[in-house]
């Protein structure tokens, strides 16, 4: 398979990669990238070096054998590691599930339903302190149809 050297057309042409991200409209990651081979270069951009530097053909070479992970950081994905990837997610999912069955941990809608709730028993906390207040000052309370009164 062919690819184009971009590293080498640079070179050539005396240009930063910078430059040729300003004229490919990208960042600087991506030409980067291009040139150590973890992604290709694609037609559109190609053609925009054809239509500004001419015949771009000497720069089209063989493909080198694929890179090793240690040089491109990518992972090699075959049947044992995702078998292996999907079991670990598997055991994670059962892990969570029996962490909240132990109530170790709380999905984070029932912590916000107990939030509430905790809110709602202070406020009602706080309304009985207040009839409690008044009770002790010995002055009558209507409560519902009757009235209650300290005799204390």
């Amino acid at each position: 398979m062919k690819v184009f050297d971009l590293k080498a057309f640079r070179k050539d042409k005396n240009i930063t990669q910078a430059e040729i991200a300003r004229m490919f409209s990208c960042n600087q990651n991506f030409i980067s990238r291009i040139e150590s081979g973890i992604r290709q270069i694609p037609m559109d951009k190609l053609e925009i070096l054809q239509s500004e530097f001419g015949d771009i053909s000497k720069y089209y070479k063989d493909s080198d054998p694929p890179k090793t992970n240690q040089q491109t950081k990518q992972v090699q994905v075959n049947e044992d590691s995702l078998d292996f990837i999907t079991a670990g997610g598997e055991a994670f999912s059962s892990m969570i599930v029996r962490m909240m069955n132990e109530k170790q941990i709380a999905p984070y809608g029932l912590l916000a339903d107990k939030d509430r709730e905790i809110a709602e028993l202070n406020r009602q906390i706080g309304k009985l302190e207040a009839l409690l207040e008044v009770a002790k000052k010995g002055t009558a309370q209507q409560v519902g149809n009757a009235a209650v009164a300290d005799v204390g």
